[in-house]
């Protein structure tokens, strides 16, 4: 112990010993957090789903912007396709009901996504 200027308290300093000791729980700690965040990745789901969502919000924009009419259409994708259904809303005719549904190459439903937008003459 010893006494440091200014100060009227006495501070305790840590041994070697123990700096050494917390210095190697946190050494494990980090490589068993970095072990779980690879092994997390490592059957490629993530970057797919990734792919799929940024497949979604591009074609969502395509169909906001592109002036697409009532009726239903289809895009392919690599990890499958996008049906899109649009069509008047029941109440309000000057809206259009978009309904998208993403479906992957072995039939099985990702997401369906569904918003209202304003009907645009040309």
């Amino acid at each position: 112990m010893g006494r440091i200027a200014g100060y009227n308290k006495f501070l305790k300093a840590s041994t070697v010993v123990e700096v050494v000791v917390a210095s190697v729980i946190f050494m494990l700690m980090f490589c068993l957090s970095l072990e779980m965040l690879t092994k997390m990745n490592q059957n490629g789901k993530s970057t797919e789903m990734l792919q799929v969502i940024m497949d979604r919000n591009e074609f969502v924009q395509q169909v906001k912007i592109g002036g697409f009419g009532y009726g239903n259409y289809m895009k392919s994708f690599d990890w499958g396709e996008i049906h899109v259904n649009i069509q008047p809303h029941m109440k309000h005719k000057y809206l259009q009901d978009i309904h998208f549904t993403g479906k992957m190459k072995n039939g099985k439903n990702l997401f369906e996504y569904r918003f209202l937008k304003e009907y645009e003459k040309d």
